[in-house]
């Protein structure tokens, strides 16, 4: 082969290399044997930093990264965007890529950033007051985009990274876009103090954002149920996280308690009574009152209660409180009373002085004869010579008169029927006309009752006794009464004594103790009786 023929040939081959690198990397801008990479950042973004086979490069000013290599294989394993904090507080990552990373020899490439703020919250209340941000549990912000951000102790009171622009795709090509951010949820005392997405910002333009909390204050007093008086020392609140708190009244008993957070409390009274377990749901300041069921509410709603019952019981069964009367004990009214006493047993006794001088008359005005008197002073033992008191008694005469009661409560058993009947003769004869209800009271008749009314029964049997009268109650005479001629005796044998059962009936009163009349004439009757 000739010199000039191979020549010819190295040249071809050389042509046909051009030729093919040219067609391996169209579109390169070629200098010498290396390309160069072109990034274009959006949004413009001076300092984001990229990574090409672990040689690191940032974008300029006017937002273009650019590197040399060789541009015969792909960017896809090779290039890499590493987030950066371009300037304090703003931090740059990759969203997206627009170009082909697997075409061999791709020189210009877009990167569409998203960028990161540091925002720091702080709170205040409806007031515009500071509110500690220890006392905020948790926060919750939720994007535009649908990125939901929680931060939890101590995150609260740090500064957090919150995207708030993204790269978005349009006909013109990639744009930048804000993002908004809107307060979700914020947790104090256990509930949540704001209004869902009512408060937003822009990341972009605030890196302080001031959240206004709902803290509302509560006036709660504390009054009786009944009578309406201030009462207790202080209440108990229940809060929405399960914390109870105290808070002591001041006057009036009151308490003003600020900056509660809005949501469902308890509240009880601290005091003397029954106090109930009060909710209490605060969405705006307000003003509560408590009532607390106090010891006397409590009395004075038993007593209301057992007077209506008895009162019910009463008006339905009215025989059952017939039984509970008490009996009358002879004696012991006119003894506790004071006053003067109308008990017969206060006669003094006749005491006989001689045949010429007759009987004396009693402090009450009844005459006796000598054996009236002896059986009454046998019996009621009464003084010869004492004077019934007028008015008031002493105190040795009631206590007296209560010790004879206690003895007239008891059954007596030495007591025999002939010292009953004979009492019983004496009774009548000094009061004509007397019913069988004195006879059981009278303090001369000792014995239980059943047994005076037997022995009552047996002389009115053996006519020693007289009943005049035509009713149910009994008016009782001695037989050998001269008064008897002038009354009907209240038998089925039609006329007695020469009166006729149907002649009208003379009312004979009894005379009155306390007329002067009456004595004299008792008096006159008992000389009579006597002679």
């Amino acid at each position: 082969m000739s010199v000039g023929r191979a020549a010819r040939l190295l040249a071809a081959a050389a042509v046909t290399l051009s030729a093919a690198g040219a067609i391996a990397a169209p579109g390169l801008a070629a200098t010498g044997k290396r390309a160069v990479l072109e990034i274009k950042t959006v949004p413009r973004v001076s300092g984001m930093t990229f990574e090409l086979d672990g040689r690191r490069f940032a974008s300029r000013g006017d937002g273009i990264a650019r590197i040399e290599w060789d541009g015969r294989t792909a960017l896809r394993d090779r290039l890499v965007a590493v987030p950066t904090e371009t300037r304090p507080g703003i931090r740059a990552f990759l969203g997206r890529w627009y170009g082909n990373l697997d075409r061999p020899g791709q020189s210009t490439l877009t990167a569409a950033l998203g960028l990161s703020y540091a925002v720091k919250l702080s709170f205040t209340n409806l007031r515009e007051e500071q509110v500690a941000s220890k006392r905020v549990s948790s926060v919750t912000l939720r994007s535009s985009t649908g990125i939901v951000y929680r931060f939890k102790g101590d995150e609260v009171r740090k500064r957090q990274w919150i995207q708030g622009v993204r790269t978005v795709s349009t006909p013109a090509g990639p744009r930048e876009k804000d993002i908004l951010i809107s307060v979700d949820r914020v947790i104090v005392d256990g509930a949540n103090v704001v209004n869902r997405a009512q408060q937003r910002f822009l990341p972009r333009r605030q890196d302080t954002v001031e959240v206004a909390l709902l803290f509302y204050s509560a006036r709660f007093s504390a009054r009786d149920a009944l009578f309406r008086l201030p009462l207790g020392s202080g209440v108990k609140l229940l809060h929405p996280d399960g914390r109870w708190t105290y808070h002591a009244f001041g006057s009036s008993a009151e308490v003003v308690v600020d900056g509660l957070a809005r949501g469902d409390y308890s509240v009880e009274v601290d005091g003397p009574g029954i106090s109930f377990l009060r909710p209490v749901t605060l969405s705006r300041d307000q003003e509560v009152e408590l009532e607390v069921l106090s010891y006397a509410d409590i009395g004075l709603a038993v007593g209301i209660l057992v007077a209506t019952a008895l009162g019910l019981l009463y008006i339905g069964r009215p025989h059952l409180f017939a039984r509970l009367k008490p009996r009358s004990i002879p004696g012991l009214a006119g003894s506790l009373g004071g006053i003067r006493s109308r008990d017969p047993s206060q006669t003094l006794a006749v005491r006989e002085r001689g045949a010429n001088e007759g009987a004396v008359v009693s402090a009450n005005g009844n005459g006796h004869s000598p054996s009236q008197t002896r059986a009454a002073d046998g019996t009621a033992k009464a003084g010869s010579n004492t004077k019934v008191p007028q008015g008031r008694r002493s105190l040795k005469q009631i206590l007296d008169d209560l010790e004879h009661v206690m003895r007239r409560v008891s059954h007596h058993p030495g007591v025999t029927d002939e010292e009953i009947v004979e009492a019983i003769l004496a009774i009548v004869r000094e009061h004509p006309g007397c019913s069988a209800r004195l006879l059981e009271r009278h303090r001369a008749a000792r014995g239980s009752n059943s047994r005076k009314r037997e022995q009552r029964a047996q002389l009115l049997e053996d006519g020693r006794l007289v009943n005049v009268s035509l009713d149910r109650t009994m008016r009782l005479y001695v037989a050998d009464d001269p008064e008897l001629g002038h009354v009907r005796v209240a038998s089925g044998e039609g006329v007695t004594n020469g009166v006729d059962a149907g002649d009208a009936i003379p009312e004979t009163p009894v005379p009155s103790l306390g007329s002067s009349s009456s004595r004299a004439a008792l008096a006159g009757r008992g000389a009579a009786d006597v002679r």
